[in-house]
């Protein structure tokens, strides 16, 4: 429920996203001298691009394969735009074709192609999935191709029409097709060579609708080189404790990697990554889920075995190996690109290219039955999915918000972060997804934004390097937004009143005062001993801390006054059960002078209670204690008193007198200065001693 609550106060409104639009510049020009990462060359066999002397060639060395020189340039569906290009002919096998191609997608597998032949024809194509359907047949353009002679094609869509020029004499049209991807440039079919001259995009500034709020001003910074490497570092997963990170290391996006780990020690600082564990399968793999401290992690295994979930332990025994889940076969043995599975194991969000959908990859749903078995995956729908790739997905457990990368949504760069709520018990029906803005997303890639557990300000993230090209992985802080997050953030640390060591354990939250909710305590995990949570303010609040082998010392945080968002720093302390050792119960009351309890007692005498039933063998001595001032034997008789009253409370509860003794120490075994009032107030106290465990 926190984690729930969280993601709705990041988008700025509860499940309502809101967004704001701001423009995107389209136009674009090149004459293929100046380097550009962005152009990528997609083929088939012996297609090569060569830059000599200030000159850039398009080769296709075999002959019936295709080659697509290609830059990624998202085109909303609805502007008007033109592409030119400029190409000069050299050498060529008889029949071969070269042209324009438009809206191909990422693997070169759905494109569109104005071509020309040598000999004086020109045609519209379609190619999906290696199928070629002829959109205007071929038709004579009366005049050759001729080689060292510079050609220009251009393509101009205007509303629902596409224009197609030769050397900016118009000789055809057809209706707008689908698009099918957002990438646009060079193609040459057959055996030919020819040199890239000039290519131009014009197109108005298109709007991009970003989400309000904090993401707007978000800083993002690179993780060291004892995470990031010269290879492919996607996928990053961090325990439910925040200490533990898991990652994938591979040689390329999609395919071979292995799993690999560090642990905190700082604020985005880890300790040296290490290959998680060598006995696993060298192929793609990639973390899903992990474990409160990673003693646990399920992960995607890719081909040669598709559509499975592999179990794992951080610390395997000697010989141990990987335990294989079942996780879903797909139609046609296809595989899931990307995954995230919920907390409970019961629902998964995939990202795989299935028959029917929108696009390249698509994000789909699916659900564990009570036998084990998942359901057939579920299409998110249009609102989600894009001509593109949508890959990357996370949502929380309830699935009501949904981060994810697209490329075929348009936004800052290659692929963006959307976030995108879930409108209705359907999954297929969600809110216009909100591109998350500059200062996350950039001119590269973008993927795998997956928060910080506990923390709804700090994420990490996979993103393209400027340099290389190679996906490196971010920390990326959003600054808290005080007017619009009425949360105290809590955090803090289990500690040995005595030893002062870390301890493993929970806290247990209670709303205290006149408006205090009745019922269960919040219990917020500790599983390394660190605890992190957010609480709405206007409340008072118990903070108890539990481990085994400890009694409690229990403590107050009151945020009824305040109204904007803080964080605190709060440790806790519990007092080992060891024997001989002296316990104070902080919250044991009394009426002024007497021996009575006061109600406010209860709580605290109850979790003693619990102890003395919990463990049979236990057998304490209560000890009163009082300040100094009055009358030395009436102080006396009042710890006295006191101290009995508490045995009489515990033997009500039904604990055996003979585990039980009393004793009063008046003001003879003071713990600070009497002198003050402040202090004298801590020399009133009640103790436990424990006699015999």
């Amino acid at each position: 429920m926190m984690m729930r609550s969280l993601l709705r106060f990041l988008v700025s409104v509860p499940l309502v996203l809101q967004g704001v639009l701001s423009a995107q510049e389209l136009s674009y020009r090149s004459d293929f001298v100046q380097p550009d990462r962005r152009w990528e060359l997609i083929s088939g066999t012996g297609a090569d691009i060569r830059k000599e002397a200030g000159t850039t060639r398009l080769i296709q060395k075999e002959e019936g394969e295709t080659a697509l020189f290609v830059r990624e340039q998202y085109i909303p569906a609805a502007k008007n735009y033109q592409i030119d290009l400029s190409i000069v002919p050299e050498t060529g096998a008889p029949l071969h074709q070269m042209g324009l191609c438009w809206s191909v997608n990422a693997s070169g597998s759905r494109y569109y192609a104005f071509v020309i032949r040598p000999e004086g024809y020109f045609s519209v194509v379609q190619v999906q999935e290696g199928v070629e359907t002829m959109l205007l047949p071929w038709q004579e353009w009366k005049k050759k191709a001729k080689t060292g002679e510079p050609i220009s094609l251009s393509l101009r869509k205007q509303g629902w029409m596409l224009y197609f020029s030769i050397n900016e004499k118009e000789i055809a049209s057809l209706s707008f097709p689908r698009q099918m991807g957002a990438r646009q440039g060079v193609v040459v079919k057959g055996r030919a060579s020819l040199r890239l001259s000039g290519y131009q995009l014009s197109a108005p500034a298109f709007s991009i609708l970003t989400v309000e709020g904090p993401m707007l001003k978000a800083r993002r910074a690179l993780l060291d080189s004892a995470i990031n490497s010269p290879l492919h570092e996607t996928a990053p997963l961090l325990g439910e404790n925040g200490r533990n990170l898991f990652f994938t290391r591979g040689k390329t996006l999609f395919s071979d990697g292995g799993i690999w780990h560090a642990k905190v020690q700082g604020d985005s600082m880890w300790t040296r990554a290490t290959w998680w564990d060598p006995r696993l399968p060298v192929y793609r793999l990639e973390p899903v889920s992990c474990g409160p401290s990673g003693e646990w992690l399920r992960f995607l295994a890719q081909p040669p075995t598709p559509g499975y979930l592999y179990y794992a332990r951080a610390n395997p025994e000697p010989g141990e190996q990987a335990r294989r889940e079942d996780l879903l076969r797909l139609p046609g043995d296809a595989s899931p690109a990307s995954v995230c599975l919920s907390s409970d194991g019961q629902t998964l969000i995939l990202a795989a290219d299935l028959p029917g959908g929108y696009g390249d990859l698509d994000l789909y749903v699916s659900f564990r039955n009570e036998k084990g078995q998942w359901s057939s995956p579920l299409n998110l729908g249009p609102s989600v999915n894009s001509f593109g790739r949508e890959f990357s997905p996370w949502t929380d457990a309830n699935g009501d918000t949904l981060y994810y990368a697209s490329d075929g949504k348009g936004g800052y760069g290659c692929s963006d972060i959307f976030v995108s709520a879930r409108l209705s018990s359907a999954w297929t029906q969600w809110s216009e997804p909100l591109n998350l803005g500059p200062r996350i997303n950039s001119p590269g890639w973008e993927g795998w934004f997956r928060p910080l557990p506990g923390r709804n300000n700090h994420f990490y993230l996979s993103s393209t390097d400027s340099l290389r090209g190679d996906f490196n992985i971010y920390g990326v802080r959003v600054p808290i937004d005080p007017t619009r997050q009425p949360l105290v953030r809590v955090e803090g640390r289990l500690l040995n009143q005595k030893t002062g060591e870390v301890i493993a354990g929970q806290v247990q939250i209670r709303e205290i005062g006149p408006q205090a909710k009745s019922g269960a305590p919040r219990v917020e995990e500790a599983p390394d001993g660190h605890f992190s949570c957010y609480l709405p303010l206007g409340i008072a609040y118990e903070l108890c801390p539990v481990a085994p082998g400890y009694f409690p010392r229990t403590d107050t945080l009151d945020v009824r006054a305040a109204k904007l968002y803080r964080e605190v720093q709060r440790d806790l302390y519990l007092s080992p059960l060891e024997t001989g050792q002296s316990v104070r119960l902080d919250r044991v009351y009394f009426e002024r002078a007497r021996a009575v309890l006061l109600a406010e007692s209860y709580g605290e005498l109850d979790r003693l209670l619990t102890l003395l039933q919990t463990i049979p063998t236990l057998e304490i001595e209560i000890r009163g204690h009082t300040d100094n001032v009055g009358n030395e034997m009436e102080l006396q008789a009042l710890s006295e008193d006191r101290a009995e009253v508490v045995k009489q409370y515990l033997l009500d509860g039904g604990i055996a007198e003979r585990r039980l003794r009393s004793a009063g120490f008046g003001s003879s075994v003071p713990i600070a200065d009497n002198a003050r009032a402040e202090s004298r107030a801590l020399n009133r106290r009640v103790e436990f001693v424990i006699i015999r465990q």
